[in-house]
């Protein structure tokens, strides 16, 4: 008859020392080497769609919202946005290549946004509805409300 010594919280058998055989160690080892390459091709078939472009372009609103609120006028075009500054300085918004670029008197820039496919400007009694399509297809418009 079995040993079996009862504790108060655990009832153990004493007899049961059969461990992990080399077959099932075998076995496992395979089972694990035919299954690492199926999970790592899944894992590269997985993409994942960055949200970096539409950061970018809510930053930029964010920069020409700043602007216009620290400009004493504001001018727009179709394709360019000019804001008179209390320091006397000009400040320009305009698309160059693939960036739109802020300068400051016609001179050097600040990159506001990259890979820009278009750019457009439309003035509104009440402001100025921006336009932007990037060279992924994707299109962003946003109201800047100004006098």
């Amino acid at each position: 008859m079995r040993d079996i010594n009862m504790n108060k919280f655990v009832c153990t058998d004493l007899d049961n020392e059969r461990g992990f055989t080399f077959s099932e160690m075998l076995l496992t080892i395979m089972i694990i080497s035919i299954t690492m390459p199926i999970i790592v091709y899944l894992f590269q078939l997985i993409q994942v769609d960055t949200d970096e472009t539409d950061l970018a372009m809510m930053q930029f609103f964010i920069y020409l919202r700043d602007d216009v609120l620290r400009a004493e006028s504001v001018s727009v075009t179709e394709s360019e946005m000019y804001f008179q500054l209390s320091t006397g300085e000009t400040v320009k918004i305009e698309r160059y290549n693939d960036l739109i670029r802020r300068q400051v008197d016609g001179k050097g820039h600040e990159i506001y946004a990259r890979d820009v496919k278009e750019f457009h400007l439309e003035r509104l009694s009440y402001g100025t509805k921006v336009f932007i399509t990037t060279i992924e297809g994707k299109t962003y418009e946003k109201i800047i409300a100004h006098d």
